[in-house]
């Protein structure tokens, strides 16, 4: 975590107020519309997939020391390019 990244109770209590009900909106709209499809769709294997993992994915909003950025991994310096070598061509010699 960076230095300007709130301290973890301020960010519980940010994601009390506004993302958990956005989240439980999400749930509830997830239930709803996953009875109306087939279970041979992808798109319900997709949702029953998160809805199996629904206690894992929530999880950052019981506790404040999770962040859900990925600045501190992507800060440890560049990566190989994974774009040119998925659509077969050379990764760059930057």
């Amino acid at each position: 975590m960076g230095g300007l990244d709130p301290p973890p109770e301020r960010r519980a209590a940010a994601r009390d107020e506004r993302a958990r009900p956005l989240v439980a909106e999400l749930e509830a709209w997830l239930r709803q519309n996953r009875r109306a499809l087939s279970t041979k769709s992808a798109t319900a294997n997709a949702i029953d997939y998160l809805l199996k993992r629904w206690p894992s994915f929530t999880r950052f909003l019981d506790d404040g020391r999770i962040c859900l950025s990925n600045n501190a991994a992507a800060a440890t310096g560049p990566s190989p390019d994974p774009i040119p070598a998925a659509a077969g061509q050379r990764p760059s010699t930057r």
